[in-house]
C-alpha cells in the first residue's frame, strides 16, 4: 500500500469518492498531483 508519492516522495492524502460506478478509495499528492483510485468492494 502506498504511503508516500512514488513521483515526488511527499506523503499521500487519502479519502473516499463516490462515482456513478461505485465507491473508490483515492490516494493523492497535493504537491505534484499524483492520484491513485482503487474500487471499494460493496458488502
Amino acid at each position: 500500500m502506498l504511503i508516500d508519492c512514488p513521483e515526488c516522495h511527499h506523503p499521500l492524502h487519502e479519502g473516499q469518492h463516490k462515482y456513478a460506478d461505485g465507491m473508490f478509495l483515492v490516494k493523492y499528492c497535493k504537491q505534484c498531483g499524483f492520484r491513485k483510485e482503487v474500487a471499494l468492494e460493496e458488502k
